[in-house]
């Protein structure tokens, strides 16, 4: 049995507000007084063993190497079965990515988005496709052997061709895994305001081209947006998606007991002050209910090809959805097929009703 819980720390800082994002970041670099705030928390939350790690953001490599060289040596994670972060293309040196690694970071996520440079202008990235490349092969250098790329599909203007280009370049770079996202319109973001993203019958065409392209790399399609080499899918998102509690550090971070869910204050000074105080920057949390779990551990499942327990799902409701191709039995599992994948939130609500 692997011990301890998932640990996520959220970085709200980045070179760049890009026009997509709708997570807690803005442009700036970190100072002392947010990396102090940022070891403050986790002493208060007293984390113990540690089963998994993943640092996101923003840009959590904005820290510096130094930062995270001290806090690793200050967390019990020696038998962590993950230790990931993530960076922009542009923030990190060949060395760097060393010395990320001697750190103990064994994973890396690098937010390419897209090898077109028209499309990285577009999004508000501050990297160039060449970037990205550099930023791969660095990392591959400097001893990561569990690397993985993120791209965004569905951007105004982009047809197949274009997206097959990206997926391919993807390939030929030899990441462990990929992730693939549809755009999404955030409200009060440049983009989400604007209303730009192309029509939904392409994004679904565009979507099962993904499934078809990287299976046939193959990557196994282990949840709606992500895939991997056999072996290595992320495990700490993995945490998430089966309801396994974890501990949230940072502005806007969230945690889960297994009973309750709490989220922090996404007010950055805010968030600098209760530490300082010695308070945990709760901003709120909530008790789930019986009901609420269910309905969580259905919507979950539905997005990945592992699924969800039969005993738990309406059985008329799950014949009329496998009989529709979107949903498939697997012994005591019902899981969505490959196109079942792309009607994963509908069929929640169906299925809970």
């Amino acid at each position: 049995m692997e011990e301890g819980l998932g640990l996520y720390i959220h970085i709200p800082f980045c070179l760049a507000k890009c026009g997509y994002c709708g997570f807690t970041s803005s442009p700036g670099l970190p100072g002392h007084q947010f990396h102090k705030a940022i070891n403050r928390e986790i002493s208060l939350l007293s984390p113990g063993k540690i089963r998994t790690l993943h640092a996101g953001g923003g840009t959590p490599t904005l820290m510096g190497t130094a930062f995270w060289q001290e806090l690793l040596k200050n967390l019990d994670h020696a038998n962590c079965i993950e230790t990931a972060i993530e960076t922009n293309p542009a923030v990190l040196s060949r060395e760097g990515y060393t010395e990320l690694r001697e750190a103990g970071f064994d994973r890396i996520s690098i937010g390419v988005q897209s090898f077109n440079d028209e499309n990285l202008r577009w999004l508000g990235r501050v990297h160039t496709s060449l970037q990205a490349e550099e930023a791969v092969h660095s990392a591959k250098a400097g001893g990561f052997a569990n690397l993985s790329i993120d791209l965004i599909y569905g951007l105004p203007g982009q047809g197949m061709e274009e997206w097959r280009l990206d997926l391919e370049q993807a390939i030929r770079l030899e990441p462990e895994h990929i992730s693939c996202y549809e755009l999404t319109l955030e409200p009060g973001t440049r983009i989400g305001d604007a209303g730009n993203k192309v029509c939904d019958s392409l994004t679904a065409e565009m979507f099962m081209e993904t499934h078809r392209t990287l299976t046939g790399a193959g990557f196994h399609h282990y949840e709606v947006s992500n895939y991997a080499r056999p072996g290595r899918e992320s495990r700490h998102n993995q945490a998430y998606w089966e309801r396994r509690p974890y501990h949230g550090a940072g502005p806007s971070a969230h945690g889960f007991t297994g009973t309750t869910r709490y989220w922090n204050t996404k007010d950055t000074g805010l968030y600098i002050e209760q530490t300082q105080r010695g308070v945990l920057p709760r901003q709120g949390w909530e008790t789930i209910t019986k009901d609420q779990a269910i309905r969580e551990e259905v919507m979950l499942g539905l997005r990945t090809s592992r699924g969800v327990r039969a005993g738990i799902l309406p059985e008329k409701v799950v014949d009329r959805l496998v009989e529709a191709g979107r949903l498939q039995r697997n012994g005591a599992m019902v899981s969505p097929t490959p196109e079942g994948m792309l009607w994963a939130d509908g069929m929640a609500d169906e299925l809970t009703e």
